[in-house]
């Protein structure tokens, strides 16, 4: 198994209103498919349900994971816990409200 150059992190925690765009902008970049692992802390909003529907209706480009956890123990922390999930040179850590544009 090759490592990867990278994959990507991303934190959510009601992510509700951004999630959507955010990964239809991660599959808008023309870089090769990459992996994405997506670690939720204990959303009390719709997150979970929407990135499940998401995967379940879209023919998505990049490779994703979706781990939860049981509380939330914020970003950083989550991060750090699941560090043993990555296996790549580089981890590219984003945020649930921030939109990539394709230029």
């Amino acid at each position: 198994m090759s490592k990867d150059l990278f994959e990507v992190f991303l934190g959510t925690f009601n992510a509700e209103p951004w999630i959507e765009q955010v990964i239809s902008s991660l599959e808008a970049q023309d870089y090769a498919p990459f992996k994405v692992k997506i670690i939720d802390n204990a959303s009390t909003d719709n997150t979970i349900a929407l990135i499940e529907e998401i995967f379940s209706k879209s023919v998505l480009k990049n490779e994703y994971t979706l781990l939860k956890n049981k509380r939330n123990i914020g970003a950083i922390s989550s991060f750090l816990d699941r560090l043993d999930q990555f296996y790549c040179d580089w981890i590219v850590m984003i945020h649930q409200d921030d939109i990539y544009l394709h230029l």
